[in-house]
């Protein structure tokens, strides 16, 4: 999946599934997350998920991506997304998951380059 916000291109090189984002501070986590909830209004393929706006709704064909999953994961919303992944892309940002579905979690690698995000696994 290809997206460009202010110039800043963001090439999401995945399959549908379920995908951890690197574990190391610095990465481009959040950087990830506030540049795809720039395009959510763009965009309806694309669903921003944080601490305190956790509702997650049905998308198909796109992008879910979870910031700082570890601070409000629950058995009902991990088993949810288990749902959505089939046919979205779901991108956590985790430590450690607490409730492990059927689907555990890829790692995948985050790069940052001038005007470029790639994320890719």
């Amino acid at each position: 999946m290809h997206f460009t916000t202010n110039a800043i291109d963001i090439d999401i090189d995945l399959t549908n599934g379920l995908y951890r984002l690197p574990c190391t501070g610095g990465a481009g986590k959040t950087y990830l997350y506030k540049l795809l909830c720039s395009l959510t209004l763009s965009y309806g393929n694309i669903q921003c998920i944080t601490y305190n706006d956790c509702n997650l709704k049905k998308i198909d064909n796109g992008v879910i991506i979870c910031d700082r999953f570890d601070l409000y994961q629950t058995e009902e919303l991990m088993q949810k997304l288990t749902v959505l992944l089939e046919s979205n892309i779901v991108l956590l940002d985790v430590k450690s998951l607490k409730y492990i579905s059927e689907c555990y979690p890829v790692d995948c690698v985050l790069s940052r380059k001038e005007g470029v995000v790639h994320v890719y696994s």
